[in-house]
């Protein structure tokens, strides 16, 4: 990462794919708090990290929490700017059957939560839309639900 300024990281799985929820962690957490660090002591300026909507590291939800955490640890770090994007449900076509995103991607059109407000932050996305977005508009303020933006004061 030497010479880089900004490094994007969109390291995840599911817990399924690694197998046990502390696998999960490694690669969901340990794994992209050890590149942010590496790119910061290679003199990186930004962060650019792919989240979840819904995160929070108090959340009850494991996959939530560790999100949480990890916005959490790298909130710590002194770049001088971290973006945090976090998309919604990603609908599509997978190679593996997820039930939970399979009812969303059927209940989400039915609410039309693009449109009515009723399902919160949580706004259905193709997959290439958040990165696509970010593209279009890179400032984050104006990107919500999309992202959040932490700089230091």
């Amino acid at each position: 990462m030497q010479g880089a300024q900004d490094v994007f990281c969109a390291l995840g799985t599911t817990i399924r794919k690694a197998g046990s929820q502390e696998a999960f962690r490694h690669v969901d957490l340990e794994l992209p708090l050890r590149a942010a660090e590496q790119a910061l002591k290679a003199g990186a300026e930004q962060f650019i990290v792919v989240s979840s909507v819904g995160a929070d590291p108090a959340s009850k939800n494991f996959y939530l929490r560790t999100k949480g955490e990890i916005e959490r640890e790298l909130a710590r770090l002194h770049f001088k700017a971290l973006h945090i994007l976090r998309p919604s449900l990603l609908i599509g076509k997978r190679p593996e059957f997820r039930l939970g995103e399979a009812i969303g991607m059927k209940i989400a059109p039915v609410l039309d939560c693009s449109r009515s407000g009723r399902c919160g932050n949580i706004i259905p996305c193709r997959p290439k839309s958040p990165a696509k977005r970010w593209r279009e508009q890179p400032n984050p303020e104006s990107a919500e639900p999309l992202s959040m933006s932490l700089t230091p004061s």
